[in-house]
């Protein structure tokens, strides 16, 4: 299942590609294969038969490429040596092929052996990692086992200047880990996309070549963990931004949903957030659009000095203004916005438009006659014995400060 494959290799990346890139474009350059354009590669597979290629087809500008690379420097990794060249040849490059083959499997029954610069390594391969052959992986998590380690998802791209890692928590639930990255002699940095901002990492170290940082990720929360100044250090301890709950927000709400999307006229008020599918009001459970919720509450707090507004959980996206300022919009874990430079001693106003998808709409409206239907759909099968989907804000919508 390719949805699974999240960090199939372990610490290390590949891609796939067809013999016109790697006739026409790699070449080796430090020992790496190139093709162009930034991208490099530590070494070359070629699988040999499998289900979709029963036979062990080469084809001689293929070959001949493989053992180019070899002679300058490339490390390839081959299985079975092919026994066909493809299409109908003349006899001089069927000899001519037939050299190129037995060069490059000259000494198939080794485990590795060496051709001009490069080296070949015959498959299987069974090594944890390729360290062996000099390529060590790109990031690891040293203290989770490899099920735990296949939830971070990953990608690495290196500039001139800075090496960026994209790190993706899969889990819906948060989690502390360390990370070691293949890098040494700069200093860590979190940049959080969905903030807009860079911070730095409070704990981390430089041993053997690599960094090593202590990270923590909310449920899915996704971020870059980037590589830019240079350092001499090669330890850093400190806290963590911690946060406080001061203030609880779950009562006096009112709730208004918008009647030309089949909703309530009325304003609701409750003292208890819910989820609109829960409803025992089909305008309410079947609701796809836009619901506005507002209270007014009296800041206590001393100052407003990175304070924060936590939404708790929501589906699927929200619109937050305190006091008429507009203090952001969330859309994934976790679910908190600053709200310092709203937020005023005494009383204040908070209003948040939640959104939800059209997929309660359109499977209420499938149990409506036509002419009340507010939506259609040109495959209704779809939505045959599909659950509700999550809707609206849950909470425990607070108030937080960070430490």
């Amino acid at each position: 299942d390719l949805s699974q494959w999240i960090n199939p290799l372990n610490g290390y990346q590949y891609d796939s590609f067809n013999a016109d890139v790697l006739i026409n474009r790699a070449k080796v350059v430090n020992g790496k294969i190139s093709f162009e354009g930034g991208i490099e590669y530590g070494a070359l597979f070629f699988p040999g038969s499998h289900k979709m290629a029963p036979n062990k087809i080469l084809s001689l500008a293929s070959a001949e490429k493989i053992l180019q690379l070899l002679k300058d420097g490339a490390t390839i990794f081959v299985d079975e040596k092919p026994n066909l060249l493809p299409g109908i040849q003349s006899e001089p490059d069927q000899k001519k092929w037939q050299n190129v083959i037995d060069e490059i499997w000259n000494n198939a029954n080794l485990a590795t052996w060496k051709i001009g610069k490069g080296t070949v390594v015959k498959l299987p391969y069974l090594g944890n990692d390729f360290a062996s052959i000099g390529i060590t992986q790109d990031i690891y998590f040293p203290n989770l086992n490899r099920a735990e380690a296949e939830t971070l998802a990953w990608a690495h791209r290196k500039s001139d200047k800075k090496d960026i890692y994209f790190i993706s928590n899969q889990k819906v639930e948060k989690r502390s880990f360390e990370a070691s990255f293949r890098i040494s002699g700069k200093v860590p940095q979190w940049y959080n996309p969905v903030t807009d901002q860079t911070s730095a990492l409070a704990n981390w170290k430089i041993e053997n070549g690599r960094t090593i940082v202590s990270l923590t990720l909310e449920a899915n929360e996704s971020g870059f963990v980037i590589f830019k100044e240079e350092t001499k250090e090669v330890l850093a301890q400190g806290k963590t931004a911690e946060f406080e709950k001061v203030q609880v927000l779950d009562e006096n709400w009112e709730i208004q949903f918008d009647p030309e999307f089949k909703g309530p006229k009325d304003v609701i008020k409750t003292n208890k957030l819910f989820d609109w599918s829960t409803s025992e009001n089909d305008q309410i459970k079947y609701y796809s659009g836009t619901v506005v919720y507002k209270k007014e509450f009296i800041w206590k707090g001393k100052d407003s000095n990175k304070t924060w507004l936590d939404l708790g959980e929501i589906a699927n996206i929200a619109e937050i203004r305190i006091n008429g300022k507009d203090c952001g919009t969330l859309w994934t874990f976790p679910f908190k916005t600053d709200i310092s430079k709203a937020l005023q001693k005494g009383k204040n106003t908070i209003e948040i438009k939640v959104t939800n998808t059209w997929a309660n709409r359109l499977i209420g409206d499938q149990k409506l006659p036509k002419e009340e239907r507010l939506t259609w759909t040109t495959a209704p099968f779809r939505l045959e014995g599909e659950p509700l989907l999550k809707a609206g804000l849950f909470g425990p919508v607070s108030i937080v400060k960070e430490k």
